[in-house]
């Protein structure tokens, strides 16, 4: 084999590897089945489709073995193909003392046209080990982005499921009002996998 054609090689593959800018190819982690989702209902009259999951009880997603929820919302079906690809929005939830009120009601929502809104429960601050949407730590003591995993993990789940209907060229939108917009600027810094891809910092 030529010098040529090595280094080509190793150049794709390193693109490959890295998916370090936005626009460049973004490898989906193995992670996706460690979420579960019900079959989406239609919301409102634009009849986005709302899914509610929970990450199954890992370590990683976290620190008290707790079932963590999730949910996303895309766009309705004539609004969302290859030729009509949608953006990833992820929303941070302000301080609401772990309810899952911003997470677990469609309601919450923004009824999307040109975007996939995802909502990941923040681990409560109060009365346990202590999180704030950055690191959090768990009963060893040991301090670990958990947030950003299910953040991270959420990303991977939608890229897997919706493939070419995502405009992942376009980058990520982190958004958040209050502890979430405080969070949206700490993910932004230490989000896991797609930290690259983040275009927008919305923190309100």
């Amino acid at each position: 084999m030529s010098n040529i054609r090595l280094y080509a090689l190793l150049a794709v593959f390193s693109v490959l590897i890295s998916g370090q800018v936005v626009g460049a190819t973004v490898l989906i982690s193995s992670q996706v089945g460690d979420l579960e989702f019900a079959e989406p209902s239609a919301i409102g009259g634009a009849k986005s489709l709302y899914y509610k999951g929970h990450f199954v009880s890992k370590p990683r997603y976290t620190p008290r073995g707790l079932e963590m929820p999730v949910s996303f919302m895309t766009p309705r079906e004539d609004d969302f193909s290859p030729s009509k690809q949608a953006r990833l929005v992820v929303f941070l939830h302000p301080d609401e003392s772990g309810a899952g009120n911003f997470v677990n009601s469609g309601w919450q929502m923004a009824a999307p046209r040109t975007s996939i809104e995802i909502r990941n429960q923040e681990d409560n601050f109060k009365g346990g080990p202590d999180s704030w949407w950055g690191y959090s730590r768990g009963q060893t003591g040991e301090f670990s982005n958990h947030n950003g995993e299910r953040i991270a993990t959420s990303i991977d789940y939608v890229l897997h499921e919706f493939g070419n209907r995502v405009d992942i060229e376009q980058g990520i939108i982190l958004r958040g009002t209050s502890l979430g917009g405080t969070g949206s600027v700490l993910q932004s810094m230490i989000l896991p996998r797609h930290r690259s891809q983040i275009a927008i910092v919305d923190a309100t």
